[in-house]
């Protein structure tokens, strides 16, 4: 998995190119995985529990512990490809 093909996925995702959303579940994983991808772990202060959506994201990244970007990087790509096994054959 080249760092080209994470960008791609990314700009696939950010670009909402997909034929059906990603589900809540998928989009806090993709969004947990890309802060890891770019940031490494979160050693970030947890959000309030009242500030729910904030909370959710912030525990998606931290449940990534220290997997290395690089990881993070391949398993973005491969969550992709599970919901849309052909992004990549679509115009970016």
């Amino acid at each position: 998995m080249s760092a080209s093909e994470f960008e791609s996925a990314v700009k696939f995702i950010v670009g909402n190119k997909a034929p059906k959303a990603p589900s809540q579940k998928e989009q806090l994983t993709f969004y947990g995985l890309f802060q890891q991808a770019e940031k490494g772990p979160n050693n970030t202060k947890e959000p309030s529990r009242l500030n729910i959506v904030a909370r959710l994201k912030w525990q998606a990244w931290k449940d990534l512990g220290s997997i290395s970007k690089d990881e993070a990087k391949k398993r973005y790509v491969q969550a992709l490809d599970k919901i849309t096994p052909n992004w990549r054959k679509s115009k970016l």
